[in-house]
């Protein structure tokens, strides 16, 4: 599965597995409104692309710094591949 730049839908950031669903809500340090996939990214490919969801307590705000672990992408900035 691929995650997708919001400002540039044709560039794949990221391949990632889908970890967790929610639809809409608070999860610790901010709210969201659109229903939401918890994301484990596997690669990053465009290293410094802002995440949609920055935790900068943590310095997760870029895609490098989620590598291994998980984020949040809204189900419109997914792209599943066969």
């Amino acid at each position: 599965m691929l995650l997708v730049n919001p400002k540039n839908p044709r560039q794949k950031v990221a391949s990632s597995k889908i970890n967790g669903r929610w639809a809409g809500g608070k999860i610790s340090w901010f709210t969201y409104c659109d229903v939401c996939f918890k994301v484990d990214v596997v690669v990053a490919h465009v290293l410094d692309t802002p995440l949609m969801y920055p935790y900068e307590a943590d310095d997760q705000v870029v895609m490098k710094d989620v590598v291994g672990i998980c984020t949040l992408w809204n189900r419109k900035y997914v792209k599943v591949v066969v």
